[in-house]
């Protein structure tokens, strides 16, 4: 099992956006690897909320505890999910299967469903839910767009396919 990593044992290197808006801070030991990934969450006005513990960076996943890797669900990896064909063709996608519910309409409901779901290391989408709700009938509705999605192209660690988890925004607005 892995130690946990002393704040002498490592520094702040290099900082990614990532596409859910966090900082992403790589922190590297004296002998220059990587030792580390810190999550910093921002608020909607792109303040610094929380900076999370420094979760240690394993090059190879059988390093993990237990030694465990065929059901691990990776946070970050090196190669993110992607939807075939890319952003674009995701939007695309959304746009053509999403319909605004009728009493969501009728009762003038806005806002922005956030779903997670795992993007299995064949590609398929699992553990789907609502990880921020705004109406039923809205939910339901982003949920039901997620389940009717194709695989996705999975990401990698190391070169091999692995579970990682993805968060996406739904939002829903009136003309």
């Amino acid at each position: 099992m892995p130690s946990v990593l002393r704040a002498e044992e490592s520094t702040p290197v290099d900082t990614l956006k990532g596409k859910d808006g966090n900082l992403y801070i790589i922190s590297k030991g004296a002998n220059g690897e990587v030792t580390g990934i810190q999550v910093a969450r921002k608020d909607a006005k792109g303040a610094l909320m929380k900076k999370g513990d420094l979760i240690p960076y394993l090059k190879d996943a059988a390093q993990q505890p237990g030694g465990k890797t065929a059901s691990r669900v990776f946070d970050v990896v090196e190669v993110m999910p992607s939807f075939p064909g890319g952003d674009v063709a995701m939007m695309d996608f959304v746009m053509k299967n999403m319909k605004y519910p009728v009493d969501a309409e009728k009762k003038k409901v806005q806002g922005r469903v956030l779903v997670q779901f795992v993007v299995a290391k064949d590609g398929m989408l699992k553990d789907i839910r609502v990880a921020r709700s705004v109406y039923p009938s809205l939910d339901e509705e982003a949920l039901r767009v997620v389940k009717s999605m194709p695989k996705w192209i999975p990401g990698k660690q190391n070169g091999k396919p692995v579970n990682v988890k993805y968060m996406m925004p739904f939002t829903f607005k009136l003309n």
